[in-house]
């Protein structure tokens, strides 16, 4: 099930994703975060499942109530690229903890 499905208060600074997920008993919830830069890169102005550190150069950074990423990245020639990457497709809510989705594709997004 998408993490956004079962998560709210959804937020991103820095690069570190944080919510307020349901646990599996689907009755209490925990915060839970998830530091984004060790997983999503930027290739050529393009959010990049795979990579690291995309918040270094990266900035109108933020998630939408649908966990989808959106953000400026610094493309061929430092210009600014807007791109998205819809985070439930690598992320999941494991009993209230934010994690990746193991065998997550890669270039699905590239």
């Amino acid at each position: 099930m998408p993490f956004a499905q079962t998560c709210e208060k959804i937020t991103i600074s820095k690069g570190v994703l944080s919510a307020q997920c349901t646990k599996a008993d689907g009755k209490h919830t925990v915060h839970s975060s998830i530091a984004l830069n060790d997983y999503i890169g930027n290739k050529d102005g393009q959010l990049t499942w795979g990579g690291k550190g995309f918040s270094h150069h990266a900035v109108d950074v933020h998630v939408n109530a649908l966990g989808v990423l959106s953000a400026k990245l610094k493309g061929p020639g430092d210009k600014l690229i807007e791109s998205k990457l819809d985070l439930n497709t690598h992320i999941r809510n494991h009993d209230g903890v934010l994690e990746p989705i193991a065998g997550a594709a890669v270039a699905a997004d590239a």
